[in-house]
């Protein structure tokens, strides 16, 4: 049985210039998953899977709700607070047990909130 992975960075901000319509970019990595303008629940695969190490997690979003992003059925989840006429980002980085060659992360988000998510292998 694999442990959870751990969070090693997390940082919230409001981004007024900010958009959902491209998705977010990774000062560092390789990215594994890409996506921008998505309303709703979303499964998003990652390319190649997960491999033991750090990975980065950047969530953008606008639009009154909450998103909740989880990395598959590793017990790591957390929650992005989404404003009505703003732009909200949140950066997640967690350092990851064991590899795993399929990966997806799970984002729940109500369909007023449009989302935009970048997944990179640090």
């Amino acid at each position: 049985m694999s442990k959870a992975p751990k969070a090693a960075q997390s940082s919230q901000l409001t981004d007024p210039g900010g958009s959902v319509d491209v998705a977010p970019e990774l000062a560092e990595g390789t990215v594994v998953a890409a996506v921008a303008k998505v309303k709703g629940n979303r499964a998003v695969p990652l390319e190649g899977g997960v491999r033991k190490g750090p990975l980065g997690i950047m969530v953008s979003c606008k639009g009154a709700g909450t998103v909740k992003v989880a990395l598959d059925s590793s017990g790591f989840a957390f929650p992005v607070k989404c404003g009505a006429g703003e732009v909200s980002t949140i950066y997640n980085r967690i350092d990851l047990t064991d590899d795993r060659a399929e990966a997806y992360v799970q984002v729940e988000a109500p369909g007023s909130v449009s989302w935009a998510m970048s997944v990179g292998r640090l």
